[in-house]
């Protein structure tokens, strides 16, 4: 170890000598947090400021950076001479990095240690494994970078460790019960299972620990909790080896009785080579991790998942090759799927090969569903289809892993649609306990989309291994060229070769191969040439010597994608198949493509050569190929339905020059995004819908064709969290239904507007009269029936926000009744859904709520559906007080988010976390959950953002915080009373009671109400109460005296506890003692039961100063 020392264990700190070193500045903790979360790996400088600064950074950012990273090397280099460069925080490129050794940081010494500790128990020490687990426990000081706000890299590497803590758990308890000591390891395991329910692993060693202690029963009963834990939590059954477990103690197998819990590893196929050849050049230390993750596939200990990085051709493909020769040489089975390459990626499409390759002739409804897009709707619940896709997709890789184990190979996935990369996260969780090895390959993007960012930060929760490969050394490029010319290479070229390339295999090859067509391979002519933008400038002069009409067709096949037939090429050149043949002969003999597997079917050799001809096609020449190819394309639909988003893809481009498209193009786009939805890939049919609007708005003359347009659109972008965009494209689509004279279509259009989730969509007060003009006009023009019922529920939402509730509330109550009879469950959800969020805040109303959520919950609904019901009642369950129940339906709501990923709840449920931590009074909590509520807010469009924030602060700051001049003038024209009255008291609070009450105005109109009125007529009372304004409290008091038996909670966020405290501070300050001292005791009690700390201290205070 050196001098300086590096702990995230709890509190992130800087150790000298044994000595704490202060890091001066929260910005400052940021910064080093996060690089040591990147573990030695370059952290770009836009990552750090977004990861640090947030989305709030200014212009000054950049260098605020710097100044933060020259503290931190003065701190943990405090003898490095001024202009000596630093060896530990090193600048990289465009970023930086934290090169401190493994064991100068507690988190890798943790981790080594947690790994000798697998090893020596599978080597049966069982001894040394309880000692390197307890030193492991030793170095344990809390949560992972405890003090520090969360960013992706922190969050991911957080949960990297904590669930090699758990894992360290686990190998102690397996070492006790290998050693004997089944009362202690039993004594330990219930404590963990009653932390971690879902860690099957747990259960089932605490089950074991009681049978092997003589406690047959307990034990079952173990795992009869352990089942219901996971099929009322998750939904889920117990994993196969719990439930062997559970058969084997009903039959008291004799192999439980042994030392050790502990299955031995199977034993090595016979023939299998026990170590690879080394056949490709450089890269031992990749292979290595490879075969590390391969062997504990083999050897049962868990599955693995590999990502290997780099730059393009630094050879990623070459080195998964060899893994999966390796593989399949020991009997496992490989299953390779390539991203697709063009600008529209169809939903799943590296998946779908292993799909088709495993399921055989028979595959179950959801894998029929990804593998035949000719039967698009399977639901109109497309998140629950995307879960269902995950769900059977993983089952039949786990099933196949049964056999033998399965290698699944991913390429190119910084290409891969958004769902694929969804499934590609999920199945890491899903198959960790299989033996399957899943390995990803990626190009290292400098800006990747969040769908990216996402799956990485999945994987690395999952304990990817990180396969970087980086440029070949100068020895290693010089055995490269002498295997590639097959004659010895001399140094000179070789140290030539690498400067100029920087290593990079593929750049190497194709600079040796036009070295070597000009008669000029030697270093002379290697350092003449001019290759002054890399491997792209390469491919051109090597593209240039080929032969005129080989070069037009390959940019022919270029257009067309990575991978191409012959047939097609024939169509498209026109030319005569047997020239067609000579000319890709030509360009398979340069290294141009190489041919596939199957007769006719060729491929890029790389992904590199097809990106540099693509580019070098004009714009219109483009335009013109992929209408061509769209043509040619169309035709093979019949036969192969996955071709549809391909083949939408070259209308749309085509349609720019050829109007005539513009149809096919439309139609196409709106299968493919039909396709996308059916398979729950949300994100793909956004692109897809999009699409054929743009392709659409070119040709504007078939108003019911843009209608469906419009009306899928506006359906995506609500489920995609675009609330704005998603009222002007169904906006649109209303009127396009009023002038074909269509009231069904009207209300279609109209009714497909839900906003983005559980909250309300807009703010009350802000009337939409014409939206209330076509609904009203819908409700009149349609027949009793579902789409009727659906016109009903959306008028009452809209009427409320005019404050016209109690008509809003007799339209909702009617359609409910009209939705009960029918046999639609889909249709019911929705409506009581929306019924109970215009019931939502109304006093008393709580009651109804959970009632109609509870009969919704009877009925067979999507996870989705669920989700709405449970949140809103949740919710209600607060109104009344019962924050338990309300908390065990918000933990499903969480899981529920989890699985369905966006689902459109994920911003509310980070609020009402947030909000809860402040309940509980932990505010070191409550910081970090702000953070993470304010960011997803940030990236939805999520309505009330501008409220929200301020509101936070204010309330975590606590009573009497400076409320700043801009929050007051936004509440002064804000449009919702409870807003305005939330200010008012922080302002009465703080000192300033009368310049409250003057922001007040007048509360929501008698008769109406909204999610947040009552919360504002009780703040209202308390700054009237603290400003001793008598004659505007009394009326202000009777809004809430009676519902003293009621808490109030902002929506789903701030709860400000029991009406008592308000209708007690009312009573004091009108002069009645006596009742306000029983309102307060009322207040702190209920307070109290319902964990709401804040307004429970308030009104002890309030109690202790009447009682004085």
């Amino acid at each position: 170890m050196s001098g300086v020392q590096f702990r995230v264990l709890g509190r992130v700190a800087v150790t000298a000598g044994g000595d704490d070193v202060r890091i001066p500045g929260r910005r400052e903790r940021a910064v080093l947090a996060t690089l040591l979360a990147a573990r030695r790996t370059v952290v770009s400088v836009d990552r750090l400021i977004e990861d640090v600064w947030g989305d709030g950074a200014s212009a000054s950012a950049a260098g605020s950076l710097q100044v933060a990273v020259s503290r931190l090397r003065s701190l943990i280099e405090p003898g490095r001479a001024p202009r000596q460069e630093p060896k530990v925080l090193v600048s990289s490129g465009a970023g930086y990095a934290l090169l401190a050794p493994p064991d100068d940081v507690d988190a890798e010494r943790f981790a080594l240690l947690v790994d000798e500790a697998h090893a020596a128990l599978d080597s049966g020490e069982p001894e040394r494994t309880l000692r390197l687990c307890q030193e492991a426990g030793e170095l344990w000081s809390g949560a992972p970078f405890a003090d520090v706000i969360d960013s992706d890299l922190v969050t991911a590497e957080r949960s990297r460790l904590e669930d090699l803590r758990l894992t360290s758990l686990e190998l102690g308890a397996e070492a006790l019960l290998a050693l004997g000591r089944h009362a202690l390891a039993t004594g330990e395991l219930e404590g963990l299972v009653a932390a971690h329910p879902f860690r099957e692993r747990l259960w089932g060693l605490h089950a074991l620990a009681l049978y092997r202690s003589g406690r047959q029963a307990d034990a079952l009963d173990v795992l009869r909790r352990a089942r219901r834990v996971l099929a009322d939590e998750l939904g889920v059954d117990p994993s196969p080896a719990l439930r062997e477990l559970e058969a084997g103690l009903l039959a008291q197998d004799g192999s439980l009785e042994g030392p050790s819990g502990r299955a031995s590893a199977p034993a090595r196929r016979d023939g299998a080579p026990a170590r690879r050849q080394d056949a490709v050049i450089g890269r031992r230390s990749a292979l290595t991790a490879l075969d590390s993750a391969l062997e504990d596939v083999f050897a049962g200990v868990s599955g693995r998942v590999v990502l290997v990085s780099g730059e393009p051709g630094i050879g990623k493909t070459r080195v998964v090759t060899q893994l999966a020769r390796t593989a399949e040489e020991r009997g496992a089975r490989v299953l390779w799927g390539r991203c697709h390459e063009a600008d529209v990626s169809p939903a799943y499409w590296p998946w779908v090969p292993v799909v088709r390759e495993l399921a055989g002739t028979r595959p179950g409804d959801a894998v029929r569903a990804l593998l035949s897009p000719a039967e698009p709707s399977m639901s109109s619940d497309a998140s629950s289809a995307a879960l269902r896709t995950y769900d059977a997709v993983t089952r039949l890789v786990a099933h196949a892993a049964r056999e033998s184990p399965v290698v699944v190979v991913l390429e190119d996935v910084h290409w891969a649609d958004a769902a694929s990369l969804q499934l590609l996260a999920y199945a890491a969780e899903a198959l960790a306990d299989a033996p399957v090895l899943l390995v990803a390959t990626s190009r290292l993007v400098a800006d990747p989309p969040e769908s990216l960012r996402a799956c990485f930060a999945a994987l690395a929760r999952q304990s990817a291994t990180r396969v970087a490969l980086a440029g070949l050394v100068a020895a290693e490029v010089q055995a490269l060229v002498g295997q590639l010319t097959g004659v010895s290479t001399d140094e000179e070229l070789a140290s030539v070769l690498t400067e100029r390339t920087d290593g990079n295999p593929f750049f190497v090859i194709e600079l040796v191969r036009l070295l070597a067509a000009e008669e000029r391979l030697h270093a002379a002519g290697a350092r003449a040439i001019e290759v002054p933008d890399g491997v792209g400038d390469v491919l051109r002069l090597r593209l240039a010597r080929l032969d005129d009409d080989v070069r037009q067709l390959l940019c022919i096949a270029a257009v067309a994608g990575r991978t191409f037939d012959l047939d097609l090429l024939v169509q498209a050149s026109g030319r005569p198949v047997e020239d067609v043949l000579d000319l890709l002969d030509a360009a398979v003999a340069s290294h141009t493509v190489e041919e596939n597997a199957s007769a006719g079917s060729y491929r890029f050799v790389h992904a590199l050569v097809r990106e540099t001809l693509y580019g070098s096609l004009s714009v219109a020449r483009r335009g013109l190929l992929h209408a061509r190819l769209a043509e040619l394309l169309e035709p093979r639909l019949a036969a192969d339905p996955d071709l549809v988003a391909e083949v939408a893809h070259h209308f749309v481009l085509g349609a720019a020059l050829r109007p005539a498209l513009v149809e096919p193009a439309v139609r196409h786009s709106m299968r493919a995004a039909r396709v996308a939805e059916a398979r729950g890939a949300l994100d793909q049919a956004l692109v897809h819908w999009e699409e054929a609007l743009d392709a659409e708005s070119r040709e504007q003359s078939a108003p019911r064709r843009r209608y469906d347009v419009l009306l899928g659109l506006g359906r995506a972008r609500h489920r995609r969290g675009d609330v704005a965009g998603s009222r002007t494209a169904l906006t649109e689509a209303v009127e396009l239904g009023r002038s074909l004279g269509d009231p069904a279509l009207m209300a279609e259009a109209a009714t497909s507007f839900r906003g983005a989730g559980v909250w309300h969509w807009r703010e009350f007060g802000t009337s939409d009269p014409t939206m209330v003009a076509v609904l009203e006009e819908c409700l009149a023009a349609l027949p009793l029936g579902p789409l009727r019922a659906r016109v009903q529920v959306s008028l009452a939402m809209e009427l409320n926000y005019e404050w016209r509730c109690l008509e809003a509330g007799a339209v909702g109550a009617g359609a409910v009744d009209a939705v009960r009879p029918l046999d639609d469950h889909e249709l019911f959800a929705d409506v009581i859904v929306m019924r109970t969020l215009q019931l939502w805040g109304k006093p008393g109303a709580a009651g109804v709520r959970i009632e109609l959520a509870e009969e919704a919950l009877t009925r067979p609904l999507s996870l989705e559906q669920e989700l709405y019901v449970r949140f809103g009642s949740a919710a209600a369950r607060v109104q009344l007080g019962d924050t338990s129940s309300a908390v065990a339906q918000m933990n499903r709501c969480v899981e529920l988010t989890r699985r369905l990923r966006h689902s459109g709840a994920d911003v509310p449920i980070a609020w009402w976390l947030f909000y809860r931590a402040v309940d509980a009074g932990d505010v070191a909590a409550a910081e970090v959950l702000l953070q993470d509520a304010l960011r997803r807010h940030r990236q939805s469009s999520t309505v009330a953002i501008s409220d929200m924030e301020p509101m936070a602060r204010l309330r975590l700051a606590g009573p009497g915080a400076e409320v700043s001049d801009a929050c007051v003038e936004q509440a002064r024209v804000h449009a919702n009373p409870a807003f305005r009255a939330f200010v008012a008291h922080a302002l009465a609070e703080s000192g300033r009671a009368d310049e409250g009450v003057d922001l007040l105005g007048g509360p929501v109109p008698d008769g109406a109400w909204d999610y947040a009125s009552v919360v504002g007529d009780c703040l209202r009372v308390d700054a009237l109460a603290t400003a001793g304004r008598r004659d505007q409290l009394e009326p202000a008091l009777l809004r809430i005296i009676d519902w003293g038996e009621e808490f109030a909670i902002y929506g789903s966020t701030d709860c400000i506890g029991s009406l008592h405290y308000f209708i007690g501070r009312g009573l004091e300050a009108l002069g009645d003692a006596d009742a306000a001292r029983t309102r307060y005791a009322l207040a702190r009690d209920r307070n109290r039961a319902a964990g709401i700390t804040p307004w429970q201290e308030r009104a002890e205070r309030r109690l202790a100063a009447l009682v004085r």
